[in-house]
């Protein structure tokens, strides 16, 4: 063709394929980050049990330290009556229900404690409460699990 010459890129090379390239890595970034999104285990998810449960900690399968507290908030209406951690019923004086009003159970482990601290790897608790707004009472188990390290 006259006036083109053998080292002058196409249209194609100059403007479409820059095009295409933006492009396409667009979408791969965009792919990624859904996949990224979709499997990260941030640690702070909380699932949720039933309505009668607010929050756990530590949520389900995060990485703890051996001497973390346990916790469970509960929703209005709703007390703890059990709670059972690595099968060992805990008495009601090793756990803090200053919290009580609002829901709030804790227990911490210590010296004078069933666990001065837990034991690493995967460490179950149960939960067994209570509505009391119900004449019945009725009565529900929460279980989840974390990992103390």
């Amino acid at each position: 063709m006259p006036g083109s010459s053998p080292s002058t890129p196409s249209k194609f090379r100059k403007v479409w394929l820059p095009r295409l390239i933006i492009t396409v890595g667009s979408i791969a970034a965009v792919a990624a980050f859904a996949v990224a999104l979709r499997t990260a285990n941030t640690g702070d998810r909380n699932p949720q049990f039933d309505l009668a449960v607010e929050s756990v900690f530590p949520t389900q399968d995060a990485l703890e330290p051996r001497q973390t507290t346990v916790s469970i908030d509960l929703a209005s209406g709703w007390v703890l009556d059990q709670l059972v951690i690595e099968g060992v019923r805990l008495e009601t004086e090793f756990i803090n229900d200053s919290g009580r009003a609002l829901g709030q159970f804790y227990f911490e482990p210590g010296e004078g404690t069933p666990f001065p601290l837990f034991k690493p790897g995967t460490i179950e608790v149960t939960a067994f409460i209570v509505n009391e707004l119900e004449p019945t009472g009725q009565r529900k188990k929460i279980e989840w699990s974390f990992t103390a390290s």
